[in-house]
């Protein structure tokens, strides 16, 4: 019986001289590299996000006629026919995507402002008071939560 090629190794060849335990040592072996595509958006989200597209224009539909089409944060009227940015207020995970109680019209300025402006930022804005006030009216809890940044850390480099 053939012995690994090994210097020490006195396990029986397994294969192109080398034992088991050795393989790794083989040259002509072609190293085979697995790339697994990970899905931007997974299936479950992407039959939320169907719905959640179709709610949006509804829901645009129904703000123009009512003609409560005003930007749930600057409380002004939106001039466009677009559908503008959906504000969630109180986050996008599972089925808060969709809960119709949670979701304003917001500009897009204006969402990203409440979105990434620090505290110090945002109460230098002339909405911002109306905002939070607009934010009690549907829950109290999300009234704290925004109020409460008011006593997190505040970075230095922030400019406006």
């Amino acid at each position: 019986m053939k012995q690994c090629s090994v210097e020490g190794c006195t396990n029986p060849v397994f294969g192109k001289g080398y034992c088991k335990y050795h393989q790794y040592h083989r040259t002509d072996l072609k190293v085979k590299t697995y790339i697994k595509n990970i899905k931007v958006v997974s299936s479950k989200r992407l039959s939320q996000l169907i719905i959640y597209s179709a709610a949006k224009i509804i829901a645009w539909d129904n703000a123009l006629k009512t003609g409560n089409n005003r930007c749930f944060i600057c409380n002004r009227q939106f001039n466009t026919k677009t559908i503008p940015d959906w504000h969630h207020l109180d986050g996008r995970e599972e089925d808060l995507l969709l809960d119709q109680q949670f979701l304003r019209f917001a500009h897009r300025q204006c969402h990203e402002e409440i979105h990434n402006l620090y505290y110090d930022l945002l109460k230098l804005k002339p909405w911002y008071e109306g905002y939070l006030q607009r934010l009690k009216e549907i829950d109290q809890k999300l009234y704290d939560k925004e109020y409460d940044k008011r006593f997190k850390t505040i970075r230095k480099d922030t400019t406006i």
